[in-house]
């Protein structure tokens, strides 16, 4: 055997290697996530809902999900019996303390309130008291992303990635213009809702204004900018990790440790592309997945992102429109990369916006036609409207001649 079928051949046994490593890691995963919902099942026989949140008229009636920040609770406003998702906060946790110290929870409620986007996933209610708190959000049953990526074990065929991708950036896009930054972009918090995406769980998300309200105003040249490293390691950008890194480094903070949220939001967003388009995560290798140390994923990741060096999955061939994007998205120089507009006018995205166009063009056909619809029979009404009083007239100066010709025959009759 030559030298190159050698090679060829080793390269093509840690390939399926990798593709062994990566179907133990994912079976583990869902190991441990079946083992989650046993007790969570066991769990729902004696969920209470606190007296709090009965009182303002809901009623818990299983655990969707639980985390760091809060747990997910399905519930049942009781007025009207409509089912809703409630997130509950326990504002004593004191694993949180620093977040609910920084008014985070706080920042959660208000944009949660204020959006309001197919995509994205709003407030309907909000509750806060001295130890507890409730977001009240419409209740999408259809899983996460990554649960999905799991249960599937293979990667999305890059139409059906462009389409879930469309969606999000839509999300993120009207976030972004309206000066809103997500900071914690993963697939774990896009849901699905029906035959569309949704952007959740806004516990770092920031106003980009001082005057939260004040959309008027011109932005200050660093408004964009933001100082504390949020969200998930192997999804922030790189420029947010180095942040990290110099926190674990205890290094003082000087005027360059911030960052751009919006163009880290995008960086978060190319990584979540990549990922449902080649199974694995971009900076992570499969024997790497249940790293738990920060400082280890940190050095595991960082290198890789400034350089640019993708975990490769060789079964995936990717459009040259495809490639391009992601290459543009996890750029290392965060000036590089596109903005949330300029996103949805890319090449690769151009089908989907052909079919959004078409039924926009749809939708204003149909608008058209209700419009004439409305106009005719508004026309034929004012028509009869008008027949009906000439007929109405006619018919009493009818009766009023035939009283006078009563009249003049009574008369004669005297005479």
């Amino acid at each position: 055997m030559s030298k190159k079928e050698c090679k060829e051949s080793s390269s093509e046994r840690d390939s399926t290697n990798d593709h062994e490593k990566i179907r133990l890691k994912i079976d583990e995963t869902k190991e441990i996530s079946s083992k989650s919902s046993n007790r969570n099942e066991v769990s729902l026989k004696t969920i209470e809902t606190p007296k709090q949140l009965l009182s303002n008229g809901y009623q818990y009636i299983e655990l969707i999900d639980e985390g760091t920040y809060g747990k997910i609770f399905s519930a049942r406003k009781l007025k009207t019996g409509s089912m809703v998702a409630i997130k509950q906060i326990d504002r004593m946790n004191s694993r949180i303390k620093s977040w609910l110290d920084n008014k985070c929870l706080d920042q959660e409620m208000k944009i949660m309130l204020s959006i309001n986007h197919n995509n994205l996933i709003g407030a309907l209610d909000v509750f806060k008291f001295r130890t507890i708190a409730f977001i009240v959000m419409p209740l999408v049953d259809g899983g996460n992303v990554k649960s999905l990526l799991l249960q599937r074990m293979k990667p999305f065929e890059e139409m059906q990635a462009r389409r879930m991708f469309y969606d999000v950036v839509q999300g993120l896009d009207y976030l972004h213009r309206n000066h809103i930054v997500h900071r914690d972009i993963k697939l774990e918090n896009i849901l699905i809702n029906e035959n569309r995406l949704m952007l959740a769980d806004f516990g770092f998300a920031k106003f980009l204004r001082n005057e939260m309200n004040n959309f008027e105003q011109n932005l200050p040249n660093d408004s964009a900018f933001c100082y504390s490293p949020c969200g998930t390691v192997e999804y922030t950008s790189p420029e947010v990790n180095w942040i990290r890194i110099s926190y674990l480094r205890e290094e003082s903070k000087s005027i360059n440790q911030r960052y751009d949220a919006k163009s880290a939001d995008i960086y978060s967003l190319g990584v979540c592309l990549y990922e449902i388009l080649h199974l694995f995560k971009a900076f992570i290798r499969p024997e790497e997945i249940f790293v738990l140390d920060i400082a280890t994923k940190l050095n595991l990741i960082y290198p890789r992102q400034m350089q640019m060096k993708l975990t490769k999955n060789p079964q995936v061939i990717l459009s040259t429109e495809c490639s391009n994007l992601l290459w543009r998205l996890l750029r290392p120089d965060p000036t590089k990369r596109p903005r949330s507009d300029e996103i949805l006018s890319d090449v690769w995205l151009t089908p989907i916006l052909s079919i959004e166009q078409r039924k926009l063009e749809k939708l204003k056909a149909i608008n058209t036609l209700i419009q004439e619809y409305l106009l005719l029979e508004n026309q034929e009404y004012t028509e009869k409207m008008r027949a009906d009083k000439f007929q109405s007239h006619s018919l009493n100066r009818s009766a009023e001649n035939d009283k006078q010709i009563i009249k003049k025959q009574e008369k004669n009759n005297l005479e």
